[in-house]
């Protein structure tokens, strides 16, 4: 008995397994036909997307920046640069907390410089507004104007000063009347001080209320600028004859300090001697009260 359901058994297993066996195949036989089929549609599928692609590329013109970029006018470049040169001046505070007022002042000097007329008088109004404030911005614009001037950032380009020189007689006009404080220290740092600059400086030592403080400048220059000493010395011994009393006798003054020190008491000397036989005349000539061009000419 217990032998034939064992065999049973056995029979069942080996049917149930050959069952498997054809299931087996049967499924690998319909994933293959499946596979078929989608490596079928894959292919008609990317074939059409050659198509469409080939087409688009027929239909696709080149790229020309000439056909999307137009050309500005002159007044559009002019008003589109003030307004960005507009927006710099307007980031001061932005600026200082960021700590790149380094170089937001380097960029504005370079633009003033570059674009000359435009931006020059948006930019002087900008710094006489707060001066005390913006004293550096004056500085290092008048530095930059200098580098240009000498060729230093354009080889083979001959020094032209004229630039330079109506921007440090701007800025010395305006402090003068503002601020004497600063009128003084832009003199005594600026890189070169020009024939008109001390024409300026002339000026503003026949104020009668900035004489002293004037002449006081011009011994400054005397002793620290050698390459300009004999143009302030006879600027400073004119003064020394000059019509107007206050500002003869701080001018004599001075001189009488400077003739303590041995470099300066032959040109004083000479100075004295050449003009001490005006004194027998009866009436001082003209010569006396002239400028030192006028003078100069007439004594030729």
């Amino acid at each position: 008995m217990n032998n034939n359901i064992g065999q049973e058994q056995v029979t069942s297993n080996i049917t149930n397994v050959r069952n498997d066996d054809r299931l087996f195949v049967t499924s690998s036989a319909f994933d293959s036909k499946t596979h078929l089929a989608s490596t079928k549609e894959t292919l008609s599928i990317c074939t059409d997307l050659i198509k469409i692609s080939s087409i688009q590329q027929k239909k696709t013109k080149s790229f020309k920046l000439s056909n999307v970029i137009k050309s500005l006018e002159y007044d559009e470049m002019q008003r589109m640069s003030l307004d960005s040169f507009h927006r710099m001046l307007h980031a001061e505070d932005i600026c200082e907390r960021a700590g790149v007022e380094h170089v937001r002042q380097k960029m504005m000097t370079s633009l003033v410089c570059l674009f000359e007329r435009s931006f020059h008088n948006t930019y002087e109004e900008y710094i006489f507004t707060d001066v005390h404030k913006r004293y550096d911005l004056a500085f290092s614009w008048l530095y930059q104007e200098y580098v240009y001037a000498n060729g230093y950032l354009t080889p083979n380009k001959k020094k032209d000063f004229s630039k330079y020189d109506n921007i440090l007689c701007r800025l010395l006009e305006h402090l003068q009347e503002k601020c004497d404080e600063l009128f003084s220290r832009l003199l005594r740092s600026a890189p070169l001080i020009t024939d008109n600059a001390l024409s300026v400086l002339k000026q503003y030592c026949q104020d009668e209320n900035c004489s002293y403080r004037g002449m006081n400048l011009l011994s400054n220059l005397i002793f620290y600028r050698i390459i300009m000493r004999d143009k302030c010395l006879n600027i400073l011994l004119n003064f020394t004859h000059n019509e107007n009393i206050s500002v003869r006798n701080n001018a004599i003054h001075i001189i009488k300090k400077l003739y303590e020190k041995k470099e300066f008491q032959q040109s004083i000397e000479e100075y004295a001697l050449k003009y001490l036989p005006y004194l027998r005349t009866s009436r001082p000539p003209e010569i006396l009260f002239c400028d030192d061009k006028k003078s100069s000419t007439s004594e030729k």
